[in-house]
């Protein structure tokens, strides 16, 4: 299958969900014109793990989005794991130390605090 026939199945699915490429790029952790290169087709080597962390924002099998499945197959969001928050945010790193585990509960609650202050709202969490 066509680098043009798998953006095209990206696009489609991508609408279908109300996503932007900003969206999709953020939630993988690479820049908009790579999502966007993907997207048109524009793309040489395409690379296993975007693939399977584009799936799995649109919530599809990897196969279907390569064309080596004929059905969709909408999955259900997984389930975050300890080890996939760690490969986030240091890198699959098995050590974490308390400094690293402080600055992203302050992070975290900066992220809430500022989202909640765009709602009106509070929140009363630690």
């Amino acid at each position: 299958m066509g680098n043009t026939i798998i953006g095209e199945r990206i696009a489609e699915r991508r609408k279908a969900l109300g996503l932007t490429l900003d969206d999709i790029a953020a939630e993988i952790g690479v820049a908009k014109s790579t999502v966007s290169r993907y997207e048109s087709g524009n793309i040489e080597v395409l690379k296993l793990p975007v693939i399977e962390a584009i799936a799995r924002v649109l919530h599809v099998d990897p196969a279907w989005l390569v064309g080596k499945a004929d059905k969709m197959d909408v999955t259900k969001p997984a389930k975050v794991t300890e080890d996939d928050i760690k490969f986030a945010l240091f890198g699959g790193s098995e050590e974490i130390t308390d400094e690293m585990y402080e600055e992203v509960k302050r992070f975290a609650a900066y992220v809430r605090a500022r989202e909640m202050e765009k709602k009106g709202g509070t929140d009363d969490r630690p």
